[in-house]
């Protein structure tokens, strides 16, 4: 079950809303993550890179190497749906290599 995506597009975009206004970094890198992964899950790869690379544009800025690794991958994810399996093979080894930075995370 997939639930009800149109739902979750609606309170994602008030929390992008929201993240914008206040200006918060963590926010809106977390909120384009989930849209991402929303639009992955209705099959509209083309959106869901769009939205992850936002959102991993944004945790690079805030230096979030959690969200990042998070992020890129499910961007190797979105590109492995569009059968570039190079594109997906470069973000999980970006991933990997974060992994290996963030104490808490096992790689």
């Amino acid at each position: 079950d997939r639930g009800d995506l149109p739902r979750a597009r609606e309170y994602l975009h008030k929390s992008l809303s929201t993240a914008k206004r206040i200006k918060n970094a963590n926010l809106l890198s977390s909120t384009l993550s989930n849209m991402g992964q929303v639009a992955l899950l209705a099959g509209n790869w083309a959106d869901a890179i769009g939205y992850l690379e936002e959102g991993l544009a944004v945790a690079s800025t805030s230096g979030s190497n959690d969200q990042m690794a998070e992020t890129l991958c499910v961007l190797a994810s979105a590109w492995m749906q569009t059968g570039n399996l190079e594109r997906s093979e470069q973000y999980l080894e970006q991933a990997q290599a974060l992994t290996s930075t963030i104490s808490h995370v096992t790689p």
